[in-house]
């Protein structure tokens, strides 16, 4: 993520590529400074300004329903969030959905 607060309301997410650091031209909207997370093959997600949840997978950039506070990947890959109302859950690919 760079220094500043610029991007589309947010910050910006940056991937540290060939000695520098290069911005995710692809990036819906501005991420919220304690709100990213990256999985362990090295895809981002990140939290928006507003609480809305965006997760690059596949070279392409999802946005996953629900409101966050904080987000963090498992060991395994799974997705979790703290919703807006301070409760905890799993994002479950099948389903599309929190559990």
């Amino acid at each position: 993520m760079t220094s500043k607060q610029e991007f589309r309301g947010g910050y910006t997410i940056a991937l540290f590529a060939e000695n520098r650091w290069v911005a995710d031209p692809t990036q819906p909207e501005g991420a919220y400074q304690y709100g990213i997370a990256v999985d362990p093959q090295g895809n981002p997600a990140f939290i928006s300004m507003t609480g809305t949840i965006h997760y690059k997978k596949d070279r392409k950039w999802w946005q996953l329903k629900g409101c966050a506070s904080r987000i963090a990947f498992g060991g395994d890959g799974s997705l979790y969030k703290i919703d807006c109302q301070k409760f905890v859950w799993k994002y479950n690919e099948t389903t599309k959905a929190w559990d």
